[in-house]
């Protein structure tokens, strides 16, 4: 999993970081085709100097465009909380915000047909926070 990042008064200003998450999802087959369901995703992130993580809970659907095969698209819409820790002229600022979150992906189910399925989906979690209010530095005195 990767982050992107862009803050115009951080010491690190646009950048990239990996982390690592954990996903929770259940959910009921609606027809022969449609599945839906609920989600909730964590991740998290960071570099030496600014740490961060959302949580999404998402509204899923997954449609199985062909019945004898295993191939399925998905999708998820609802809400994605998230909270920083950021170096700001060598000060530590923490900040949480929320907003909305969609994902989306493609991927195999293995064993439909059963009351447990594997299934391996690669997707893309977006979150639509706009601009997080840092709190601003003390003045600085001479």
């Amino acid at each position: 999993m990767s982050f992107r990042s862009d803050c115009e008064n951080c010491e690190h200003g646009d950048t990239y970081t990996s982390g690592r998450g954990f996903l929770v999802d259940a959910g009921l087959t609606l027809n022969e085709k449609f599945d839906g369901g609920a989600e909730v995703f964590t991740a998290v992130s960071g570099d030496d100097l600014n740490h961060y993580g959302t949580t999404y809970t998402l509204a899923v659907g997954q449609f199985r465009p062909w019945r004898g095969h295993g191939f399925l698209l998905r999708g998820g819409f609802g809400m994605v909380f998230f909270r920083g820790d950021f170096a700001i002229d060598g000060q530590s600022a923490e900040v949480s915000s929320r907003g909305l979150g969609v994902s989306y992906g493609a991927g195999w189910i293995i064993g439909r047909e059963r009351r447990g399925v594997i299934r391996a989906v690669r997707a893309q979690y977006v979150a639509t926070l706009g601009d997080v209010a840092l709190p601003r530095a003390a003045p600085r005195t001479p």
